[in-house]
């Protein structure tokens, strides 16, 4: 098949999908009844409010499966932020399962959405 140059211009003039990405990075943590306690900010670019639930979905699906307490809360705080706060074991399993979770989340994310992701937990 031959392509002229005029022909591959308008090829590669056409128009993909607008990039989207979700950063996501650690704010705090704390010990809370026996588990620890880590919040995440969630970054949408562009801001889709729609994809903030769909990683809260796939972080409560992941957390489901490490936890024994999956107790996933996701909101805005008073700063105009949007968080992600989950529960995990004390120790280093519990930040290996606080990780693993995120990771897993944001793979859930990217297979959904398409969009890329930024990790930096």
């Amino acid at each position: 098949m031959k392509f002229n140059l005029a022909c591959l211009a308008a090829i590669l003039a056409v128009p993909t999908a607008t990039a989207c990405n979700l950063d996501l990075k650690w704010v705090s943590n704390w010990a809370e009844a026996g588990y620890h306690r880590y919040r995440v900010q969630l970054i949408t670019t562009p801001r889709n409010d729609d994809d903030l639930g769909v990683f809260c979905e796939a972080l409560g699906r992941e957390l489901g499966q490490v936890a024994w307490v999956p107790n996933v809360q996701c909101h805005w705080n008073d700063d105009g932020s949007f968080v992600a706060d989950a529960s995990f074991y004390e120790g280093s399993g519990g930040y290996g399962d606080y990780r693993h979770t995120f990771y897993a989340a944001a793979d859930d994310y990217r297979a959904a959405r398409g969009c890329t992701t930024g990790i930096d937990i």
